[in-house]
């Protein structure tokens, strides 16, 4: 379950051209199961379930992913109050 979690995360995450992003009421959340993700994908390494590289790999797309959605959610609602 884990393995399919991942992978659809990371295939989400493969750069693609758009032109327009929309954003939902949800992108607190979305950005909540990625913190989320990333503990799991701690406890997974100190379990010993994966090794530090693939561990360091996950944890570094997530805090990227995690803080572009920070941004672009800071920028929209900013848009928003004006």
């Amino acid at each position: 379950m884990k393995k399919l979690l991942l992978l659809t995360l990371l295939t989400s995450c493969a750069p693609k051209s758009y032109e327009v992003i929309y954003y939902t009421k949800n992108v607190k959340k979305s950005i909540h199961n990625l913190e989320i993700l990333e503990e799991w994908v701690i406890k997974d390494y100190v379990d010993g379930n994966i090794p530090l590289w693939i561990a360091n790999n996950y944890i570094t797309t997530l805090e990227i992913t995690r803080e572009s959605l920070n941004k672009k959610y800071k920028k929209y609602d900013k848009n928003i109050q004006d």
